[in-house]
């Protein structure tokens, strides 16, 4: 089953030298840092799969398959902006945790591509359903005003969590995003990073071992 897929970075976008049919054969590239996960929004009950990888040369041309063959992605450059990556982001449609499990099963998925000079490039992933429970963000409650200066957010450490990802928005926009190590139940915000007498929302990312997430988020404003 496709599912339609929002392209979310293409990497070191250059011109191509060749056409991905142009010069076929030679070495196969393997790709890196393989991944695809599950980023799930609790505080929303709404979910997405990302897939991403990375190579030292530049793709024309990528596809998914999943464990039982069929591709769930296929993707290419715009032969009219002549352009190759070397690196992608994309991910799927929003979706509940329960329709993104039914439609992509557990297990090892292929990553074929086609470099911009007709050579094969190849990776997996493996995708897990399990996710990590949702986060409990001790500090700031919901709505509460907090100080810009001396601020320490925090939540209850969960010892079967890997990493945290700390995330802080302004009017709808990043101005922080940084991992903790599993363990850590705390994050001190720097100075001056947030404006003061602002709306802004914090997002606690608890990712498990297989690198799926589970993600909180607390609405509050500065003094």
């Amino acid at each position: 089953m496709k599912q339609e897929y929002i392209v979310v970075a293409a990497v070191a976008a250059v011109g191509l030298v060749a056409s991905p049919e142009a010069r076929p054969g030679g070495l196969p590239v393997e790709l890196k840092e393989e991944s695809m996960v599950i980023e799930y929004t609790a505080s929303s009950g709404e979910a997405t799969i990302v897939v991403s990888a990375e190579a030292e040369t530049h793709l024309a041309r990528i596809e998914v398959r999943g464990p039982t063959g069929p591709p769930v992605l296929e993707m290419r450059t715009d032969h009219g902006l002549e352009q190759g990556f070397q690196g992608f982001v994309v991910e799927t449609g929003e979706g509940t945790p329960e329709e993104l499990m039914a439609a992509f099963p557990p297990g090892d998925y292929t990553l074929r591509a086609r470099t911009v000079d007709g050579r094969t490039a190849f990776g997996s992933a493996r995708f897990s359903h399990v996710l990590p429970q949702a986060p409990l963000i001790a500090y700031p409650s919901e709505g509460m005003a907090v100080p810009t200066t001396g601020l320490e957010v925090s939540w209850v450490a969960d010892p079967g969590v890997v990493a945290y990802r700390v995330n802080l928005e302004q009017h709808e926009s990043d101005v922080m995003t940084v991992v903790v190590t599993g363990g850590t139940g705390s994050f001190r915000v720097p100075d001056g990073v947030l404006a003061p007498g602002t709306r802004s929302q914090l997002e606690i990312g608890a990712i498990g071992a297989d690198g799926n997430c589970t993600i909180v988020e607390v609405p509050f404003r500065t003094q």
